[in-house]
């Protein structure tokens, strides 16, 4: 037997060899993954009541956040309206009168 035949051999059972360890890890992870999906589908009504509480806390501090928003914006909005319409009025009362013929 000559040695590139012992090499064409040695070459032919290392590629099944490689074939068989690729065909393993694919079993696996298959498996694996299927195994997953399987636990996800009992794992999300879970999910999904722990969502809808985060939503709920959310809105909640949103609403929190905006009402004292808005509180601290009222005062500056009633300021700077008054002062405009006494702007308005001084203008109105100190403008010159108009002659109508």
């Amino acid at each position: 037997m000559a040695i590139s035949n012992i090499l064409a051999l040695a070459r032919d059972w290392g590629i099944l060899v490689l074939a068989v360890q690729g065909l393993v890890i694919l079993t696996i992870t298959c498996f694996l993954a299927y195994r997953m999906a399987r636990a996800l589908g009992r794992f999300l009504p879970k999910v999904r009541a722990f969502l809808q509480t985060a939503r709920d806390w959310v809105e909640r501090g949103n609403r929190s956040v905006a009402r004292a928003s808005a509180a601290v914006r009222k005062p500056f909005i009633w300021f700077h309206s008054m002062a405009q319409g006494l702007k308005a009025a001084r203008g109105a009362w100190s403008a010159p009168t108009i002659r109508r013929r």
